[in-house]
């Protein structure tokens, strides 16, 4: 049973769900541990030479102009790993002050770095998948979703933070996000990063908003302004019906690549509207109606299929595993938004593909593996270790399966080396929001009390 100490009662979910619901950037410097844990003494420290700090006194300008040495002008950005290996501890302990990151920077990498020296095991593994995909701009630190990109997607850094259990770094994450938000409370999709300082922000209209909402209405982080234009955002895609509409076309979904032939109704983004209106009502920034309205809509999408399982969306009858990303949010949370039935069918329909194919992150009404034609990207259908992971969680808060299943998805992605899926080309080895499969092990051991 799901431990009865987390759920709430009396509160907008019992309103919703009713008493009887389901329950159920330099990053590396000014700090001598920083440098402790991220600095070897790798660096050649005769290319360096007093005249050089003397030239540059700003403390940007001194790392500027040893990057820009050690890689002879080609790039100026550099991830956490690449500075370990450019830089020596001897040459920050000659300049003890020369080199502080600005903002809050620094502090966001040293939280990562901790955890990292804390960690053991697979874990440890995961805390360097995060090191590795930390890229410095400028005084920003952004956490890139593989080590072939250089951009932050707005989802992915939500995956990551999560999975690191900061607080604080998901505040940073809201600041420096709303700072980007445009006048109709949009936020970036994904900046992209161009040498040396220049940022390039692109805005799609997919789940980036609610992410957001998510998070600020969580930590408190946004002003109040940002909120309301966040959630009138938000509230521009819902039809008479209490229904999200995302717009056709691509960008729509953490299924980018996927094209939608007309507006639809995606169960994954309804999952995530659902759960934002609740927390949006209990913050005095949404309605009891709205939220009701948005459980309803969530749950609806199952009744337009006749095994009753929840389908991509109601113009896409496909099975999408991650579309129960909100409920296992809300079971986090001590609550669910579906019912055991809707899972259990689910379940069922995606056992019988998941034999005959070894494993897919979505697959059509037949379960087969669906065309190229629908993809701009041919690898978004292949198979996605947190897609798999986060319906083997709901089920098993649900009591409907064991804990082997989800370990087995567990040790498929550590023995094959963080891979996304085993035939993927080199550069996209390490994807980055497959440590939030670590953080749903620890939620179920919570949860369930295991």
């Amino acid at each position: 049973m799901i431990n009865s100490s987390l759920c709430r009662s009396g509160s907008v979910v019992e309103h919703v769900l009713g008493k009887n619901g389901v329950t159920g950037p330099i990053p590396v410097f000014g700090s001598r541990p920083i440098v402790d844990y991220l600095l070897p003494t790798i660096y050649n420290l005769a290319m360096v030479r007093d005249s050089d700090i003397e030239q540059f006194p700003d403390k940007f300008g001194v790392v500027d102009n040893l990057v820009r040495k050690a890689t002879h002008g080609k790039n100026v950005w550099m991830s956490a790993n690449r500075l370990d290996q450019k830089l020596s501890r001897q040459l920050v302990g000659r300049m003890p002050h020369a080199l502080y990151p600005q903002g809050e920077a620094a502090l966001a990498a040293y939280e990562i770095t901790k955890k990292y020296q804390e960690a053991s095991g697979d874990d440890k593994t995961a805390y360097g998948m995060i090191l590795d995909n930390l890229y410095v701009v400028k005084d920003l630190v952004f956490m890139t979703a593989s080590p072939h990109y250089r951009s932050m997607w707005t989802r992915d850094a939500w995956f990551t933070a999560m999975y690191t259990d900061s607080n604080s770094l998901k505040r940073r994450l809201v600041t420096q996000l709303g700072l980007w938000q445009r006048p109709n409370g949009q936020v970036p999709t994904e900046v992209y990063f161009i040498p040396p300082s220049r940022l390039i922000k692109h805005y799609r209209d997919d789940e980036s908003g609610l992410i957001w909402n998510i998070m600020a209405l969580e930590t408190g982080a946004a002003t109040e302004e940002q909120l309301v234009k966040g959630q009138r955002y938000i509230d521009s895609h819902v039809d008479r019906n209490g229904h999200y509409i995302s717009p056709a076309g691509t960008r729509r979904s953490i299924l980018d690549a996927l094209e939608f032939p007309r507006p639809s109704r995606i169960a994954y983004v309804a999952g995530l509207y659902a759960y934002e209106t609740i927390l949006a009502a209990e913050n005095g920034f949404g309605s009891l109606e709205s939220a009701q309205r948005a459980a309803d809509s969530y749950r609806e999408l199952a009744s337009q299929t006749p095994e009753g399982y929840l389908p991509l969306s109601d113009t896409l009858k496909w099975v999408d595993q991650m579309a129960f990303y909100g409920e296992y949010l809300s079971l986090t949370k001590g609550y669910g938004l579906l019912r055991p039935q809707i899972v259990r069918n689910t379940r069922d329909v995606v056992e019988k593909w998941r034999m005959r194919e070894g494993g897919l992150g979505l697959a059509t009404e037949k379960g087969e593996v669906p065309s190229s034609e629908w993809f701009l990207d041919d690898y978004q259908r292949k198979r996605w270790f947190l897609f798999e992971h986060t319906l083997d969680t709901v089920c098993e808060l649900h009591q409907i399966i064991n804990g082997s299943y989800r370990q087995k998805t567990v040790d498929d992605l550590i023995s094959s080396d963080w891979r996304e899926y085993r035939d993927a080309p080199p550069q996209k080895r390490w994807q980055l929001w497959n440590v939030n499969i670590l953080k749903q092990q620890q939620d179920v051991k919570t949860l369930l009390m295991v």
